[in-house]
This record gives structure tokens, sequence and C-alpha cells, in this order.
């Protein structure tokens, strides 16, 4: 699985307002992605190759990668949204 797959939904799955504004520029979208990539791999992913903090101090949590990144992607634009406007 892509790593921005989860935090490309969470960012995706949290309503927003019509958009159809050519003008519209969805900057909390972009920013919620990037963060969410950010923080869920370096930390949580466990993989052969790489593994992240809390998996290697938690081996019990495994690769939480994509809830991870999927619930901070999703809390981040919502904030976000509401802030821009």
């Amino acid at each position: 699985m892509r790593p921005w797959a989860w935090p490309c939904a969470g960012r995706t799955l949290v309503p927003y307002d019509d958009c159809s504004d050519r003008g519209f520029a969805n900057w909390p979208g972009v920013a919620a992605l990037v963060a969410g990539v950010a923080v869920s791999v370096p930390l949580f992913s466990n993989q052969e190759e790489y593994v992240g903090w809390v998996p290697r101090h938690w081996p019990a949590f495994g690769d939480i990668t994509c809830l991870v990144g999927f619930a901070v992607s999703a809390g981040l634009y919502r904030v976000l949204r509401r802030a821009a406007g």
C-alpha cells in the first residue's frame, strides 16, 4: 500500500463546502496530506527495510501507518478548512 493513500483518503472524506468556484485553492488539503504522510511514515511504519520509532520501541503496535495517516490528515484538514474560511 502506498504511504500517501490513507492520508489522502482522510483528507478527502472530511466534508467541505461547495468548491465549484474556479478561484478555489485547496491549500488545507495539500497541507493535511503532507502532514499525514510526514507523521505516519517516519513514526509508525513497520516494514522490512524501515521500522519507525513507535514499532521499534513497542512492537505490539505493528504497522499502523495507514490509521495514523488517516486520522492526522482528516483531523488537520477539518481544522484548517474551518480556519481558512
